[in-house]
């Protein structure tokens, strides 16, 4: 995750969003059930470098496979996306946030085949949301992606491209944890989809009230994600774990189809999102998978 960047724009009014109703914590989960990191145990921070050196690989695929086996999340460091690609990115989708509602609206899809698409509250939680599709991409698709930043586009490849290479080498070292050939997961993955969700979180005066996003497994292999602030929590061994954010980390988490190719070893991740009562929170979630056609595309954005 890139260093905390201070957001003061405010697209979604809290007053409006509040008086139409937000999920509460309480519909979804016990508050006391919330603790954090250092409650329980510490989520596994792994250092990438060296992954293809064979004197440190197997230490580092051991290393993931742990994760993957105890938490299905974990935060990866020295991963290989430059720090320039991930603030650029975060810097766009502020940009894009901002700017007046009718702008935004051009991108709310009434089509289920468009692979772009902008939802303000979905089913009732305090966010905002521009998804699209990320591969399997071509020009038609990248020129439906928001105009506004004017370098909205080029920063979304930059950065879509360096996530899909990473989830790739996390593919191949999975693979490998998993005692199987290091094309295992790969090999699903080359034909497969890659989907982003920018999310924008407002403040909340009554941040223990609210969820940003209510608790869910993504169906993918792997979403890799940063943030600005923390608010992404993981269920780990009944409880709500809060999932810190650390400087120049990415956060990666398991989905369902990861869990069906591990045949059952690894779960895959449930999650939510609290919102913070001063701070907006900005997150881009990159989720990459197998190949998928049709509506059933739609249906992973």
């Amino acid at each position: 995750m890139a260093p905390p960047t201070t957001l003061n724009a405010a697209p979604l009014d809290i007053v409006e969003v509040n008086q139409k109703g937000v999920k509460h914590q309480s519909e979804l989960a016990p508050y006391q059930s919330i603790v954090t990191p250092s409650s329980i145990s510490t989520i596994p921070i792994i250092n990438l470098h060296g992954l293809d050196d064979p004197l440190t690989k197997a230490s580092i695929i051991k290393a993931i496979d742990k994760a993957c086996t105890d938490w299905g999340l974990f935060l990866v460091v020295n991963h290989g996306i430059e720090e320039s690609t991930i603030e650029e990115m975060l810097e766009c989708v502020k940009a894009f946030f901002t700017l007046p509602l009718e702008e935004k609206m051009k991108y709310m899809a009434r089509d289920l085949t468009i692979p772009v698409d902008y939802i303000s509250q979905p089913n009732g939680t305090l966010r905002e949301v521009l998804r699209h599709q990320g591969r399997p991409t071509s020009d038609e698709i990248i020129l439906l992606w928001p105009s506004k930043p004017s370098n909205y586009k080029d920063a979304a490849k930059a950065f879509l491209e360096a996530t899909w290479r990473l989830a790739m080498r996390l593919a191949r070292a999975i693979s490998e944890g998993l005692g199987k050939d290091e094309g295992y997961v790969e090999g699903t993955m080359e034909d497969g989809f890659q989907y982003i969700l920018c999310n924008y979180y407002p403040p909340c005066p009554n941040p223990q009230q609210a969820l940003g996003m209510g608790p869910h497994t993504d169906q993918c292999h792997m979403v890799i994600l940063t943030d600005n602030v923390d608010g992404l929590q993981l269920k780990h061994i009944g409880k709500w774990v809060t999932v810190p954010n650390v400087p120049g980390a990415l956060v990666v988490f398991l989905g369902t189809s990861m869990e069906k190719a591990s045949e059952g070893r690894y779960k895959a991740a449930e999650h939510q999102v609290m919102v913070n009562e001063k701070t907006a929170r900005i997150s881009l979630a990159v989720g990459n998978g197998t190949e998928i056609k049709g509506l059933d595309a739609r249906l992973h954005l």
